[in-house]
């Protein structure tokens, strides 16, 4: 049974991100609907670019590629999480800031070991998620008090 969750953990976590997804653009706010967008956004580049790197024959591109999703997706998450007004904005940025270093941490270091550096890439897009995941639950206990909570702050 392990063994068969293991293995379908990549189909698992989309499974799971497409419905927080969907129920965030569905029933959240703001700044839900914009983590989602962002999430969304991630998946499709990369669809896009494994598409491309396959068709070009190519494995080049593909860690350039997520580099730049990462960055791009470090750029939404931290502008998300200065104006959000809720806090988890702020975990999922910090740690999609983690993945994004780790890209840095490999061109510095070609020696490290390739078991840290999925550790450094991979694992905290499980906490981000999470941190996702809970958020919009908070957010839409939070919306039945009256009044609901803003979404953005207002300087």
């Amino acid at each position: 049974m392990l063994s068969a969750i293991i293995s379908a953990r990549v189909e698992i976590e989309a499974l799971l991100t497409v419905i927080l997804c969907v129920l965030a653009i569905w029933k959240g706010g703001g700044p839900e609907k914009a983590i989602a967008a962002t999430f969304a956004g991630m998946w499709l580049f990369d669809l896009v670019l494994h598409a491309a790197a396959q068709a070009l024959s190519s494995t080049i591109i593909v860690p350039t590629g997520h580099l730049v999703i990462d960055l791009l997706a470090s750029g939404a998450f931290v502008g998300i999480a200065l104006v959000a007004n809720r806090v988890y904005p702020l975990w999922i940025a910090s740690l999609q800031l983690i993945s994004t270093i780790a890209h840095f941490v490999r061109a510095l270091y070609p020696s490290i070991s390739q078991s840290a550096l999925a550790i450094l890439m991979i694992t905290p897009s499980y906490f981000e998620i999470l941190a996702f995941t809970i958020g919009t639950w908070c957010h839409l206990r939070r919306v039945r008090q009256a009044p609901p909570p803003r979404s953005w702050e207002s300087f």
